[in-house]
């Protein structure tokens, strides 16, 4: 696990509507490798490590 819940990330794949978008982590689903992302109160979604950026506030 790279990243840590309350830290900001930056979307980076490109593919995604919301590419650039930057959110913070709120869970780490382990069975999945897979982090869950809140980017504003009704905007969720669960990304790869590989899909996220580390960001300083």
């Amino acid at each position: 696990m790279l990243f840590k819940r309350g830290e900001l990330v930056e979307l980076k794949n490109k593919k995604n509507p919301l590419a650039g978008f930057i959110g913070q982590i709120i869970h780490y689903q382990a069975d999945t490798q897979k982090y869950l992302v809140q980017f504003s109160p009704d905007q969720k979604g669960y990304f790869t490590e590989s899909e996220l950026e580390s960001k300083k506030a």
